[in-house]
């Protein structure tokens, strides 16, 4: 097993009875929907909760309950319902491991809530990438184009959870001014600051644009995108750009061997600027953080295929770990697949991004019976 690996176990957790991921320097979760990708990126955010609350280091303090209880709903827009939603039928409990640290969960005083039992001296147990003060989570549900964004003080620059942060990050680092890692730089460009840097990648996934967050109030800001030709506000701009721009900042701005969560980075955006994006993934995967992504895209993953090939010092057949999901499938309800030095995929299953060859059969089928 690649030593960089880390072993998530989940048992009697939605609708895994007993089943263990390793989490890669990139892992990427695919498939059918409704086949559990999201439950295993819950799983990680109830984690996170947990450390949050025993550790007393979350913004989100607030949401927490007494006597070691976490919430169901609310937390990082997670929206598990109650107890009995989240419970697998045929298990007596649930536990959440990783690294063999186990975490029981138990439902709270109410069915709305949660026991946990992990004991605080366990957490050093944990990998940093789960317990640093710095975690990375990018909903599916992203904010999309406002007239305005919030500024406001937080323990470390990130987007937040619906990368409605994006505009502070920006604003705070063009008063002082970060340095990107060399290794996070676009293609051969030697210039390190946060800002044109953000730009170069911006212009990468989309044609040319520069991007400025200036302040309103002393509570609000607005994000300013400049073309070659124009200059326009982000409710002008349409979907793409607002939801890209949150997973470029937090990957050039996020701490090395920290975690950072996407789900769908390909929403609002087109089959090219997908495939851009998972290419900018995989490099912020090989400068060191812990990227875990839920995508439905072909192009995300051959973005992601491009950039294990790029001698970045990602390697493709080492690094990277593909799950392919399906429902109702006997026994495992995954596929693992891996990427060998080549850039091609170890398996191929049915569904597994070949709607194009299925859709093309058809027609040829149906134009055939309509000849005859």
């Amino acid at each position: 097993m690649n030593s960089k690996m880390d072993s998530l176990r989940l048992q009697g957790f939605k609708c895994f009875l007993d089943e263990t991921f390793n989490l890669n320097k990139l892992t990427l979760f695919t498939g059918a929907n409704g086949a559990g990708k999201s439950s295993v990126i819950q799983s990680l955010l109830l984690i996170r909760q947990v450390i949050e609350l025993l550790t007393n280091s979350s913004d989100n303090r607030d949401s927490f309950r007494t006597d070691n209880e976490i919430v169901l709903n609310g937390y990082r827009k997670l929206q598990l319902g109650s107890f009995d939603d989240i419970s697998h039928i045929d298990a007596d409990n649930i536990c959440i491991s990783l690294n063999g640290v186990d975490c029981n969960l138990q439902q709270g005083q109410d069915s709305n809530t949660l026991k946990a039992s992990l004991a605080i001296e366990e957490i050093s147990k944990l990998p940093d990438f789960i317990k640093n003060k710095e975690f990375y989570y990018l909903n599916a549900e992203r904010v999309g184009p406002r007239l305005e964004s919030k500024v406001q003080s937080t323990s470390f620059l990130e987007c937040g959870n619906c990368g409605e942060w994006a505009g502070n990050v920006l604003l705070s680092a063009s008063r002082t001014f970060p340095k990107v890692e060399e290794e996070r730089l676009y293609g051969k460009d030697v210039t390190n600051n946060f800002n044109i840097q953000v730009d170069k990648w911006m212009s990468y996934i989309f044609s040319e644009v520069s991007i400025k967050s200036e302040p309103i109030t002393s509570h609000t800001c607005q994000i300013k995108l400049r073309g070659p030709k124009v200059t326009a506000i982000t409710p002008n701009t349409g979907f793409g750009y607002t939801y890209a721009l949150p997973i470029i900042i937090n990957g050039l701005i996020a701490k090395r061997g920290s975690m950072f969560i996407i789900e769908n980075p390909e929403a609002h955006l087109h089959p090219k600027a997908q495939s851009n994006i998972g290419f900018f993934l995989g490099k912020m995967a090989a400068a060191g953080l812990k990227i875990v992504i839920e995508t439905h895209s072909e192009h995300v993953v051959n973005g992601i295929r491009r950039a294990a090939l790029s001698q970045f010092g990602l390697t493709p057949e080492n690094d990277i770990s593909i799950y392919f999901f399906e429902r109702n499938k006997d026994k495992c309800p995954y596929t693992l697949i891996s990427i060998d030095e080549d850039g091609n995929l170890s398996e191929f299953p049915v569904d597994f991004f070949d709607q194009v060859r299925q859709d093309m059969f058809e027609i040829m089928q149906l134009a055939q019976l309509k000849k005859q």
